[in-house]
């Protein structure tokens, strides 16, 4: 019998060895080992208790599980919990700006600093004048005050903390420092519009920055922690005078389970971005299969000349492939000889009038099923996990992402892991989310548009933390 507290569990994507995750933090290669802490609750499956989960890699796909790295130390001003932050290199020295709250009613949020002289960054001295910034800046009234971005100009650090200001709306408030103890606040990064609602909202508060520079060009990610879906979104533009000034805006990823993403520039000069994957069930279903959360596979960033940003699966996910699957299809698309729950597949299709795409976690009488497809009428890559599970505790939804593809075929990159979907169009725009499947025969796969598929190709993909198989 299948063990079905694990049934959901991804084997290719990054989840806890048990209880909760949430938030990527300190996302680094430091010394050519890449390091993923995360938001963990080391003591149930529910959000709570926040520590720094940890796990290393050599090649950014296939990774091993470490001791806790960052917990919080009674009576300091962290007692109530170490969250999300980053790690950063200061003269040689691993680093991290950390939130820590120090009361049970998860107030004052405020900076934290540690350091490591760990060469595996497993354990961290956390500096004795914490917080490294007391209060808010005086005279602004603020909305949230919490999350990093951290980075570096002409020898002078420069943090960026999610924000909001009353009245007008999400923000970045920008300080600036030159021991990374004593910060001086300048002004805000830049301001979102509250009212702003087509084709997003960015929402009155913004967490979880991120603001990096990837080939002379500025971006910025956030999330609208206040808005419902969560909205994680980007802006592209000009950086003067230590303000961005807007050119273009979108969103990271239009699916409703990415959120909080995180990036880094790795040692081969790539933007590198993981978010987490939320659960789309019931907690009692959490609580019962003993973890929740993952990882989303890596992400490549670049920005394209319209500055728009763009994602790509990084190219070392390919590492995980095992074998080919077979593509025989019938007449009504189904894939005769192929099925799987931890699977890639690559489909290149030529457009037409009608929609094209895939079927996937497919039961044979479809009771069970996710849709992937591209509508060429409306011009938008859909994701459509309303049918997913017969689990009335399942939250499944349709997503819709405007997508205009520049040529005459389209490529749909689906990565199926379980209760994981993560979808790519032409290597350029992502949409994710989580399935539940209820029966032992939702493995099953099928092209929607048999007659204007270009290529198809199907991989059984291996495990990310192998160790945990043995």
């Amino acid at each position: 019998m299948p063990d079905t507290r694990d049934r959901h569990r991804p084997r290719y994507h990054v989840t806890p060895p048990q209880n909760w995750m949430n938030d990527p933090n300190g996302l680094i290669q430091w010394q050519g080992t890449y390091h993923l802490f995360y938001q963990h609750n080391p003591f149930g499956a529910l959000w709570g208790n926040m520590h720094w989960g940890h796990a290393i890699s050599r090649d950014l796909v296939h990774w091993e599980d470490l001791p806790i790295a960052l917990a919080p130390d009674d009576g300091g001003s962290d007692a109530a919990g170490c969250f999300s932050g980053v790690a950063f290199d200061h003269d040689g020295v691993a680093t991290i700006l950390y939130t820590g709250v120090r009361d049970a009613d998860l107030e004052p949020q405020r900076p934290h600093l540690a350091t490591s002289d760990d060469p595996l960054l497993r354990t961290w001295t956390k500096h004795p004048g914490n917080p490294v910034i007391a209060e808010p800046p005086a005279g602004l009234e603020v909305v949230i005050f919490r999350d990093h971005t951290v980075w570096q100009e002409d020898g002078v650090w420069y943090q960026g903390i999610g924000s909001g200001i009353a009245g007008q709306g999400g923000t970045v408030l920008l300080y600036r420092s030159t021991d990374l103890v004593t910060w001086e606040y300048l002004h805000p990064l830049v301001v979102g519009d509250a009212t702003q609602t087509a084709p997003f909202t960015t929402g009155t508060g913004w967490e979880c920055p991120d603001f990096f520079a990837i080939d002379g060009r500025h971006g910025l990610i956030f999330a609208s922690h206040d808005e419902h879906p969560l909205n994680v979104s980007w802006m592209t533009g000009d950086y003067r005078e230590h303000r961005l000034i807007p050119t273009a805006t979108g969103l990271v990823d239009a699916g409703p389970s990415l959120y909080a993403p995180q990036s880094f520039t790795d040692d081969q000069g790539r933007r590198v971005m993981i978010g987490w994957l939320r659960e789309r069930r019931s907690d009692d279903a959490q609580v019962a299969d003993g973890w929740s959360g993952a990882m989303s596979l890596p992400r490549i960033l670049t920005i394209a000349d319209d500055g728009t940003l763009r994602s790509a699966p990084a190219p070392e996910n390919d590492l995980l492939r095992g074998d080919t699957l077979p593509t025989t299809t019938s007449a009504d698309g189904t894939l005769t000889e192929a099925r799987g729950d931890a699977i890639e597949i690559v489909a290149t299709f030529t457009l037409a009038d009608a929609s094209v795409g895939l079927l996937v976690r497919a039961t044979d009488d479809r009771a069970e099923q996710t849709i992937v497809r591209y509508d060429p009428t409306t011009q938008e890559l859909v994701l459509d996990t309303t049918r997913a599970s017969l689990d009335v505790d399942a939250y499944g939804t349709e997503t819709r992402l405007a997508y205009v593809p520049t040529g005459e075929t389209i490529t749909l990159r689906v990565y199926v892991d379980r209760s994981v979907i993560e979808v790519f169009v032409d290597d350029q725009i992502a949409l994710s989310g989580r399935v539940y499947p209820t029966r032992d025969d939702a493995d099953g796969i099928a092209v929607i548009g048999t007659d204007r598929i270009a290529s198809l190709a199907i991989w059984e993909m291996g495990d990310a933390l192998p160790a945990r198989q043995g």
